[in-house]
C-alpha cells in the first residue's frame, strides 16, 4: 500500500500498520506538530523542518522532513513529504554512540 515505505522507515512491520493514522500523530511534541501545521498550510514553497517521530520500538528518532504542498489536477490540496533520519551530531569514527574510551576498555577482554 501507500504506507509501505513509511512503515519500513519507522520499523512498523506491516504496510497497513499506519493506514488511517495522520502523519502528525507520529510526532513527539506539540512544537513539532505546530511547526508542521504552519508549513503545511502554505502552497508553492518547499520547506525543510526537523521533528522527532516515534518508531515501532516506541523510540523517538530525529527526522528531517521535506514538505511541499500543491494543488492537484483535481483541484484538491496534495502533500509531498520526504523523510530521512537526521542528527546534528555524529559519533567519532570507530566509536559507537554513547561509548566512551573508559567503557570500551571495561568491555574489552582482559588478558
Amino acid at each position: 500500500g501507500p504506507t509501505a515505505h513509511l512503515c519500513a522507515f519507522l520499523l512498523r512491520g506491516s504496510s497497513r500498520a499506519l493506514e488511517g493514522i495522520p502523519l502528525i500523530d507520529l510526532m513527539q511534541n506539540e512544537e513539532d506538530k505546530a511547526h508542521f501545521r504552519e508549513v503545511s498550510n502554505g502552497r508553492g514553497d518547499a520547506h525543510v523542518i526537523h521533528v522527532s517521530m516515534r518508531d515501532g520500538n516506541d523510540t523517538f528518532i530525529e527526522v528531517e522532513m521535506f514538505c511541499f504542498v500543491f494543488e492537484g489536477l483535481d483541484a484538491t490540496t496534495r502533500y509531498l513529504v520526504g523523510l530521512r533520519e537526521f542528527t546534528d551530531r555524529s559519533p567519532s569514527v570507530g566509536q559507537l554512540p554513547g561509548w566512551t574510551s573508559e567503557a570500551a576498555c571495561m568491555a574489552a577482554p582482559q588478558a
